[in-house]
């Protein structure tokens, strides 16, 4: 240990860097990051992963500031309303910001970046406090013919940095709710919340839920180390076809290295696995439930390059293991995981990707493509085997500037039968039973459209349409699989089932979503929230509103 920490003060370097810490990958910075890069106006912007630290994002306002001359009148105001934001990252000064203590209560009205409290000293370190509250109504048109639900949450956020090199942060928050539960129960986060959705007879929390992210950091020019639980995303596009918002959150253990146009990511985390459920009697005879839950593991590396401003291209690798402690094999972020998963006698379960991403072609156009493999038998290929798992993921952008502030959107995703999933159950690419990508299963086809626009530097609007056409497994009345197509996530190949089989083979069923959503800020850190969603698949059409405020103060 004396050792390693001896390395790790080694490489910190010289000059000074106050930006430790990260931002969330749910920041709206992301949309205005990502479209102006798509513009031509960010050099080397890696998209394919979030978060990003904030030493990043601060240099990235910085080189926009430089070109604000190329900026319409939107974009110039949102840039300087993310400028103010991270003010103390980019100029090591505070007084553009307003807390409770300080401005009393006038703080909560004003236009300036919000906090309960902070305090900052560029050679000491910084805390800042933030309250975090909000409430959304929903109606859905298919549950009992029209049901109502209105959840809350309140809670908190600590950001903390030490010294020049070390962060960490803390985010906690709880919740419950008026109406029907019903209307909850397949929204994210409840659907995956344990004290939300747990049935047990001697429940007490089920009309609540709680949720909580975090981590620690060190943070060097070159290197990054992170122990956290936030939300990551990994991949190009509208959705992504490696880590996304479909699971719940998960801890991890993280590093980052960069140099000049080189960067090399890494994580390995823990993941939950099957879950058995069952009932016993104590030793007065009640009947009491249990609840088992298997753990697993993820890991994850991708080496990066930047071939010139807009061009960036990146070859990467994830396994999910289970039934053991964690394995040095993956805990080692310099080893070829598929190597290695056939030297640990091929028990688990690794995927080898590529990717590519080009501004350089056409302006204002992005081009993006991501091809992953789960496996792969050469002498096999075209013949239909089950055992060659292919996903493909093509994207394009365009952003022409109809509304001053607008992108389209389009992508395109193509994934095998069996992808994602594996003949050993836990070692499926799941968290919870969850897709740890975004919500696709295998043997589909998914063409996604979208289309943001900003009338103003804090009014958004967004249409989004997602066409999926999926093969599905035959099953009988009690959900058993009769015949199995590689077209659900939990089910890999069994021993009987075909040897040979072809995309979109099985249960052809289509899904319509559409998705309009608006984002107002009415005030510094108040959102007014609103969506509409429209669904059309094999079981209902329905529609759903949402309408919620949101306060980060």
């Amino acid at each position: 240990m004396k050792k390693f920490i001896a390395l790790l003060f080694f490489i910190l370097p010289v000059a000074f860097y106050s930006q430790v810490g990260y931002v969330d990958a749910e920041n709206k910075i992301y949309d205005f990051l990502e479209r102006l890069n798509d513009n031509g106006l960010l050099e080397n912007y890696d998209s394919f992963e979030k978060p990003k630290t904030r030493r990043e994002i601060a240099a990235r306002l910085i080189e926009l500031n430089n070109k604000r001359d190329l900026l319409n009148s939107i974009d110039k105001r949102k840039l300087d309303y993310f400028l103010a934001e991270f003010e103390f990252e980019i100029k090591q000064t505070t007084n553009g910001y307003s807390s409770l203590f300080g401005n009393s209560f006038g703080y909560l009205i004003n236009g300036k970046p919000k906090f309960l409290f902070f305090s900052a000293d560029t050679n000491v370190g910084s805390v800042f406090v933030n309250f975090i509250g909000g409430t959304e109504g929903i109606y859905k048109s298919e549950i009992k013919n029209g049901a109502f639900a209105l959840p809350y949450i309140f809670g908190g956020k600590i950001r903390l940095t030490f010294g020049k090199h070390i962060g960490a942060m803390i985010k906690a928050t709880n919740g419950s709710f008026f109406g029907e539960k019903d209307v909850l129960i397949n929204e994210k986060p409840f659907k995956y919340n344990y004290k939300f959705t747990e049935t047990s007879s001697d429940n007490i929390g089920s009309e609540y839920f709680d949720e909580t992210a975090g981590y620690f950091t060190v943070q060097t020019k070159y290197a990054d180390f992170k122990i956290g639980r936030d939300r990551m995303n990994f991949g190009y596009g509208i959705y992504k076809t490696l880590v996304g918002n479909n699971a719940p959150r998960f801890d991890y253990l993280a590093m980052n290295l960069r140099y000049k146009n080189f960067r090399f990511s890494y994580f390995h985390g823990k993941v939950l696995g099957s879950i058995l459920r069952g009932e016993f009697h104590d030793i007065d005879g009640n009947p009491t439930s249990f609840v088992l839950v298997g753990d697993k593991w993820i890991a994850y590396h991708r080496f990066a390059f930047n071939v010139s401003g807009g061009t960036q291209f990146g070859v990467g690798e994830t396994v999910v293991y289970h039934g053991r402690a964690v394995d040095l094999s993956y805990l080692n972020p310099f080893n070829f995981y598929k190597s290695a998963e056939h030297a640990n006698q091929d028990r688990d379960n690794s995927m080898l990707f590529f990717d590519f991403k080009t501004l350089d072609l056409i302006k204002r156009v992005g081009i993006s493509l991501a091809f992953m493999i789960d496996d792969i038998d050469f002498s096999k290929l075209g013949t239909g085997w089950y055992g060659n798992n292919f996903l493909w993921d093509f994207g394009l952008s365009y952003s022409p500037n109809f509304l001053s502030a607008d992108i389209f959107r389009f992508q395109l995703v193509r994934i095998e039968p069996y992808f994602y999933s594996h003949k050993y159950y836990d070692n499926n690419f799941t968290h919870y039973g969850y897709n740890i990508a975004d919500n696709f299963q295998p043997n589909s086809l998914n063409i996604i459209l979208r289309y943001d626009f900003s009338v103003t530097e804090n009014l958004d609007f967004s249409f989004s349409y997602l066409y999926q056409k999926h093969g599905a497994n035959e099953v009988d009345a009690d959900g058993n699989v009769v015949t199995n197509y590689g077209g659900n996530i939990l089910v890999g190949h069994r021993l009987n089932d075909a040897e040979y089989l072809h995309f979109l083979d099985g249960i052809k069923e289509t899904l319509n979503y559409a998705e309009f959503k608006f984002r107002y800020e009415f005030i510094r850190n108040y959102d007014l929230l609103g969506k509409i969603i429209y669904t059309d698949d094999k079981e209902t059409s329905a529609y759903a509103f949402y309408l919620g405020v949101k306060a980060t103060l």
